[in-house]
């Protein structure tokens, strides 16, 4: 512990932690394993920056996490045309962006021409965008290639950039990517007042905000890249820190004995499941599959692995988004069922080995590991684990001929919209892209997606992704476990914090207070 002080003190010198971002001050502390690497909004998707996204950054429509509903925000109102084909949006005429420029519909043209443009981070939600025509300056149309019903799901992550300081500030034509590295381009509440690269950032009111202040806003945001859980968490009980986000699960019991700490937990838009490579024999039998998946301890996942948190997963689709298939098939863990799927299957005694891959420095895989591999073993199947990296596994992935037969993976949405959580999965134009772990297609589930995603009438819509869901479990090409928890440690003093499975990790820190 005295050595753990040492380093605690020396890493609080090391990032200039201020008198002023004290517990009794009203800057909101926030901790996290991992540091953004730029301030571009290109790239709010990924959870590191989306985090940056969150508190200096507006885009046209937000995502309302409690009614799981679109609502207007840089628009105050939108409309769809042309059967869908055309979006018209009008602009809130009050809105400026950090150095004083007014925001107009000429910035979202640019923004959004800049992300397609680019082609990386969340260009994939807007692929279907044609062309984009200024009408005013705060009026403007998006033209679509064809209806789309999912193009409005992809706009709360499209960020609205200061066009003019981003033109003034490019660099051989890279649309001011190298600026963004250390300043932002937002009109977001808060605004960029310190960086010191891969330690720390802090963001002060932008007193000209949109939207105002109320007089129990919070000041200030000071975001700390500690990688260390062990640092974060002594930080966190000495009160030095207000939000830690990434807790070790198992700590949670002792932290939630303290009085001054608060848990906050969620299911997330976040699906953990077991892939099967359907392509390699013998997991193309799916009476291989069914056993398998019915050789899986749900419950040891959620109690062990888990530690209470989270719950159970019904097929592909958290039920934290919309057309959650709610009477699917629960899959039970049943070994006698198991034993006579592989005695069907032609496998009585087993006598086959599996190479599982998965990402070492995760618990929750490691602990699901162990236990596929008792319960796999009663089933007379050998497990051979491969430890790898993300990287590592996303190739692995991706290779059609890859030897690995089982993958331990997260369905992980881009965004909070169905068809956009699940067609890079189970669309068989994006196979070879790398989230098919299973390799898995079927004729009647593309068509489904594609009827979908140009149905404009909710309820046929919602049917039709129900229906979905529903052949992608019949098909078992994986075993779906649970709805991964979003957890993290509060002081007591945080007050409204509410997680949204459209911008996961983030905190939105203007709709939040610090009380006394």
């Amino acid at each position: 512990m005295k050595t753990l002080k040492i380093q605690l003190a020396t890493l609080m010198l090391s990032l200039g932690i201020a008198l002023s971002a004290s517990a009794n001050s009203n800057v909101i502390r926030i901790a996290h394993s991992e540091y953004a690497f730029t301030y571009d909004p290109l790239f709010c998707s990924w959870s590191d920056v989306g985090r940056i996204c969150a508190v200096a950054y507006d885009a046209l429509l937000k995502f309302e996490p409690t009614n799981k509903v679109l609502v207007p925000h840089l628009a105050k109102s939108y409309k769809q045309l042309d059967g869908g084909a055309r979006y018209r949006f009008l602009l809130n005429k009050n809105v400026t962006f950090h150095d004083g420029n007014k925001l107009t519909a000429h910035d979202v043209k640019y923004s959004y021409e800049r992300v397609l443009a680019l082609k990386d981070g969340v260009s994939s939600l807007i692929q279907d965008v044609n062309n984009i025509n200024v009408i005013d300056d705060y009026t403007l149309d998006i033209l679509l290639k064809k209806p789309t019903a999912t193009f409005l799901y992809g706009v709360p992550l499209i960020m609205i950039i200061n066009s003019k300081t981003a033109k003034n500030n490019e660099v051989d034509g890279d649309w001011g990517q190298k600026y963004l590295n250390d300043h932002d381009l937002g009109s977001g509440p808060y605004k960029l007042s310190l960086h010191l690269a891969e330690q720390r950032a802090e963001f002060k009111r932008y007193d000209n905000y949109w939207k105002g202040w109320r007089t129990d806003n919070i000041d200030g945001i000071a975001f700390l890249w500690i990688k260390d859980s062990a640092t974060q968490r002594l930080m966190l009980e000495k009160g030095d820190l207000d939000i830690m986000m990434e807790p070790v699960l198992s700590e949670l019991k002792d932290l939630k004995k303290n009085r001054n700490l608060r848990i906050h937990s969620s299911s997330s838009a976040v699906v953990f499941s077991i892939d099967f490579r359907t392509i390699r024999k013998p997991l193309d039998n799916i009476n291989v599959r069914k056993a398998l998946a019915h050789a899986v301890d749900y419950d040891y996942h959620l109690n062990v692995a888990l530690e209470g948190f989270g719950q159970r997963a019904k097929g592909p689709l958290s039920s934290q988004l919309m057309f959650f298939n709610d009477d699917l098939p629960l899959v039970d863990f049943n070994m006698k069922k198991a034993k006579q799927y592989m005695k069907k299957a032609g496998y009585a005694n087993g006598g086959f080995t599996l190479k599982v891959v998965y990402e070492s420095a995760q618990a929750e895989k490691q602990r699901a590991l162990e236990m596929i591999q008792q319960n796999w073993g009663m089933l007379g199947i050998k497990i051979e684990p491969v430890g790898t990296d993300y990287m590592g596994q996303l190739n692995y992935q991706k290779n059609k001929d890859s030897d690995i037969d089982v993958y331990l993976g997260y369905l992980w949405p881009s965004a909070a919209e169905t068809d956009i959580a699940l067609r890079t999965y189970y669309h068989s134009d994006y196979v070879e892209f790398g989230d098919n772990a299973a390799w898995w297609t079927s004729d009647k589930v593309d068509k489904l997606f594609d009827a979908g995603i140009v149905e404009q009438n909710i309820n046929k819509r919602s049917q039709l992704y129900k229906n979905l869901q529903l052949e992608i479990v019949k098909a078992f090409p994986s075993a779906f476990v649970s709805e991964a928890p979003f957890v993290i440690v509060a002081n007591k003093r945080v007050v409204g914090y509410e997680y949204n499975p459209a911008y996961h990790q983030a905190v939105d820190v203007y709709n939040m207070t610090l009380s006394n």
